[in-house]
């Protein structure tokens, strides 16, 4: 039976791949194989590896945004295409149709398949996959938001939240000077807030799961001369990075 070798070095991704492999028990029935890095450069020495011993009959690749990361994933195309194996890719964002020039004319006109979030991206990617069947597949993560698990109650009483207070999550990226500059620019307003309005105000600092852990950091001395973040240390993100 031909085996579906799933690529991915991003966070999102990676899950993704990931919720596919549990959801459909490919993996589980020997259908599929995953290659993921949940954030961790995949290097093209493990990629050659796992072709060598897995030999799979098709490759699903997913299109990390820095170029850094792309290592793993170009080299998946690139064995595939020299092989002969049906390959394609899971651009699960905006954009990363038409941008990621990492991912060269080349390697998008080989692939065979694209699984896209809209028809707004399928409508993008017909100029750069002309060979491809495009499937707008949604992107299953983001879907997962529209259903919590935990009510507007659960969360505050967890974050430790007074009901008085206003609760600001301030999500970032993956660029440092731009985190930097989006999480001052919240913990400033909020200051304003409190001085002027009389609210009281807490920022909260969610980080990435792609951002570099050598950021943090950056991100604690930021929050710590500031009353309006809580206590980083005791936040969830920080045990994530604890643990890689």
């Amino acid at each position: 039976m031909s085996l579906l070798l799933l690529v991915a070095t991003d966070k999102a991704p990676s899950s993704a791949f990931e919720k596919f492999a549990i959801a459909t028990n490919m993996r589980e029935r020997g259908e599929a194989a995953t290659l993921i890095g949940h954030g961790i450069k995949i290097s093209s020495g493990e990629v050659g590896s796992s072709f060598a011993k897995l030999n799979p009959g098709c490759v699903l690749i997913g299109m990390s945004s820095k170029e850094i990361n792309s290592e793993g994933e170009i080299r998946a195309c690139e064995i595939a295409r020299e092989r002969g194996i049906p390959y394609g890719f899971y651009a699960d964002t905006y954009g990363a149709v038409t941008g990621r020039p990492q991912f060269t004319a080349a390697l998008k006109e080989g692939a065979s398949f694209l699984f896209v979030r809209n028809q707004t991206e399928a409508d993008r990617a017909r100029g750069h996959f002309p060979r491809s069947v495009i499937v707008v597949s949604g992107n299953v993560m983001q879907e997962d938001w529209f259903y919590p698990t935990a009510t507007y109650e659960d969360v505050r009483r967890k974050m430790d939240v007074a009901p008085r207070e206003l609760a600001v999550l301030c999500p970032s990226g993956k660029e440092l000077v731009v985190n930097l500059i989006h999480f001052g620019a919240a913990i400033e307003a909020a200051k304003i807030c409190r001085l002027e309005r009389r609210m009281d105000m807490r920022v909260f600092l969610a980080i990435h799961p792609g951002d570099p852990k050598e950021n943090y950091e950056h991100y604690l001395a930021l929050a710590r001369f500031s009353q309006s973040v809580p206590d980083f240390h005791s936040r969830c993100r920080f045990a994530q990075w604890e643990k890689k």
